[in-house]
């Protein structure tokens, strides 16, 4: 009988020991879950950021795309209007000479 019972307390201690390796197994789990749950937030707040970083660079991308076709469209007026003013010039230039040389002739 003693004997049963040295076993049973054998089993009981055992039993006590692989609950407790267990406890101490799962309290580990739950640490590491945790750990990697909040590295998981931190990493999704990383790229909720980035993402909202990526959307305003393609806003801001959109907007010098634009200012760059504006650009574009302009010297072209520009270089029609310099064009113009260039050819007045000459006009004005050729006009001046043929008056000075009309002024030359009377002269003499």
């Amino acid at each position: 009988m003693t004997e049963i019972e040295a076993d049973k307390d054998l089993l009981r201690a055992e039993f006590a020991m692989s609950t407790c390796r267990l406890e101490k197994s799962l309290e580990q789990l739950k640490d590491k879950s945790t750990g990697q749950v909040v590295e998981l937030g931190k990493r999704a707040d990383v790229i909720n950021r980035l993402k909202i970083e990526r959307d305003a660079l393609k806003v801001e991308l959109i907007e010098l795309n634009a200012q760059l076709e504006a650009l574009k469209q302009r010297p072209i007026s520009t270089s029609e209007r310099g064009t113009a003013k260039a050819r007045r010039a000459r006009s004005s230039r050729v006009r001046l000479a043929a008056d000075s040389n009309d002024a030359k002739q009377r002269a003499l």
